[in-house]
């Protein structure tokens, strides 16, 4: 960990950056995590080779039993076994869902420093569903790819609480601004942001670019109409799901208020299609927080 402020002359680059995130000690990703991202850039993996490698882990397979089984899909006869909730939820849920909950699990082993870690994952398993619902709407079959984006777009901000130690992490605790303002801020006060350490991670987890891409660019505003390309609409839905504030912020920006106008001309949602997609929301919050509940507050406000 680095001790007291740091100057904008004593880290530069993105070398630099690496150097300061070795100080937070990467965590390795476990094999069945590093299977599924290879799964995941194989267009031919098919439903047996996925699951092989998710029944490798006994945890992970009695979990997606009990998401299978809750009330959010509502099965008159229970799924028992693996195959029979892999085929409930959907090949390409279960991949998403497996592989977001090892690469949350890896990240959650950061020292807190005074940093809440529970509600930090508790905010970015929601963003990751609602992101999901959006992408349902306006490009369903990337669908899976929006959660993950969602969920992991944040991923930077528990290297740099390790890596800065409780300077950075009382900024978050701290501070109750907005998303946009609480980043403006962050740039203001640290050399690296957790934009920037999150494109690291993404490229020394190998994750593919159609999700790093995303990720490494969520605070950027990119054209506000819909769009036929896969990266700009997976980065349109970043952007808005990484800014939208999940607290009562004590201060907005312009980039705030003018939210709800971005949703309707990129993504065609009003008011009411928007409560819509947050009703959905919270009710499939509710079944994956059940995945998550190894790393989430006991309990889940919604």
């Amino acid at each position: 960990m680095i001790d007291g402020p740091v100057t904008q002359t004593e880290l530069s680059g993105e070398a630099r950056l690496d150097e300061l995130l070795k100080k937070a000690n990467i965590p390795t990703l476990p094999m069945v995590a590093q299977k599924l991202i290879e799964l995941c850039k194989d267009d031919n993996a098919n439903f047996s080779q996925f699951a092989r490698v998710i029944e490798t882990d006994q945890g992970m397979s009695s979990n997606l039993l009990r998401v299978a089984n809750s009330a959010y899909y509502g099965l008159r006869n229970k799924a028992t076994t693996l195959e029979r909730a892999i085929r409930v939820l959907g090949l390409k849920y279960v991949q998403s869902i497996s592989l977001g909950f090892h690469l949350a699990t890896a990240l959650n082993k950061f020292e807190a420093y005074g940093f809440d870690m529970a509600d930090f994952w508790h905010r970015c398993v929601f963003r990751g569903v609602l992101a999901r619902q959006i992408a349902n709407h306006y490009c369903p079959d990337r669908s899976e790819e929006a959660f993950l984006i969602g969920l992991l777009q944040n991923c930077g901000i528990p290297f740099l609480v390790e890596a800065y130690g409780r300077q950075y992490a009382h900024l978050w605790h701290d501070c109750h601004n907005s998303q946009s303002s609480l980043f403006q801020l962050e740039c203001e006060l640290f050399k690296f942001d957790h934009v920037a350490a999150s494109a690291v991670i993404t490229k020394q987890w190998s994750l593919p670019d159609l999700l790093a891409q995303p990720i490494r660019n969520h605070h950027t505003r990119s054209k506000s109409q819909p769009s036929r390309d896969e990266k700009l609409q997976l980065g349109q839905i970043a952007y808005f799901v990484g800014t939208l504030s999940l607290n009562d912020p004590e201060s907005l920006t312009k980039e705030d208020v003018s939210l709800a106008e971005y949703a309707g001309k990129v993504f065609g949602l009003d008011k009411s299609g928007l409560n819509k997609i947050l009703q959905n929301t919270r009710q499939e919050f509710s079944s994956v927080s059940q995945l998550f509940a190894d790393i989430l507050p006991e309990k889940v406000d919604v």
